[in-house]
């Protein structure tokens, strides 16, 4: 059952609720991470720990809150999953979208790089299965757990929620907009992809700030919300690319363009897709005027 706050729901109860939902799902979910037979629940389990860094973020000044449960500590141990999903992403992408398309030729050349691939994964894989019972995630899930039980804030958290929502909702946009990201060139460039990475990272923050309220019947965001998620998806698909061409480059013995024309091909179509499509989405957040009805928006001073 989704948390689902009354309407004078204080900030304290709001956070303890949004929170106890999130830990409910990473326990649920651990045996069936470790089990390893789907990628879905690594997947889910990685939201859940950034949707809970997210929260901690942001009602980082109405908690009080114990060294353990620090947003860097999450953040931490969300990233040491973070290379079995990145690598599972990278391998379905490869056997699913590319390489039924390839000639036998290249299915062959191209062999030895999805060996590696799984290679790295079954050993991102084992550093995950020592983490998850680690002492330190046990800690934290155990300190968020008591916090949980008995949370504790400043006199501010003892007021409703929603008389809070421009502070908490505003603080996500800080200086999203004057990221170079907005301005990058072609993603293929020198540099762009990690300021386009910055600032994909920065919309998923975002994006997990303001979900939490919508799900939680608090706010509609609903339509807000699937603008972000296409703008990080094709973020998230261009970031894909540069890191499959530079694995590539690094782990193959050839020039792929030479030894793989039509692989090439085909990342060339995607990420000229991908690139395409973040032009256009992205045109409708770049004027000022648009900026200017996204902070209205969540300061409370219109619905539109």
């Amino acid at each position: 059952m989704k948390f689902r706050p009354a309407n004078d729901v204080t900030c304290l109860a709001y956070v303890q609720g949004a929170m106890h939902d999130n830990l409910r799902r990473i326990v649920a979910l651990q045996s069936d991470v470790l089990a390893d037979q789907d990628p879905e629940p690594l997947h889910q389990l990685r939201v859940n720990l950034r949707q809970l860094k997210t929260l901690r973020l942001q009602f980082s000044a109405l908690g009080v809150w114990p060294e353990e449960l620090s947003a860097p500590r999450i953040a931490k141990l969300g990233r040491r999953l973070g290379l079995t999903r990145d690598l599972d992403v990278l391998r379905q992408r490869i056997e699913v979208s590319w390489l039924p398309l390839l000639p036998e030729a290249e299915v062959v050349a191209i062999k030895p790089f999805r060996k590696q691939l799984k290679r790295e994964r079954r050993l991102a894989f084992a550093e995950l299965s020592e983490t998850l019972p680690s002492q330190r995630y046990l800690k934290l899930l155990s300190r968020l757990q008591v916090w949980i039980k008995s949370p504790t804030g400043t006199a501010q958290a003892a007021e409703p929620v929603r008389d809070w929502l421009p502070e908490l909702q505003g603080q996500l946009i800080g200086d999203l907009f004057l990221l170079p990201g907005w301005t990058a060139p072609e993603a293929r460039e020198p540099g762009s992809a990690a300021v386009l990475h910055q600032l994909r990272k920065r919309l998923k923050t975002l994006r997990y700030g303001l979900a939490h309220f919508h799900q939680a019947a608090v706010v509609d965001h609903g339509s807000l919300l699937a603008q972000l998620k296409a703008l990080q998806d094709c973020l998230g698909d261009l970031n894909d690319l540069v890191v499959l061409r530079g694995a590539l480059r690094s782990s193959l013995d050839l020039n792929p363009k030479k030894a793989l024309p039509r692989f090439t091909e085909l990342l060339d179509a995607a990420h000229d897709q991908a690139w395409l499509r973040w032009l256009e989405l992205s045109q409708a957040w770049r004027t000022k005027g648009d900026r200017l009805r996204l902070y209205q928006r969540l300061l409370g001073l219109t619905d539109a």
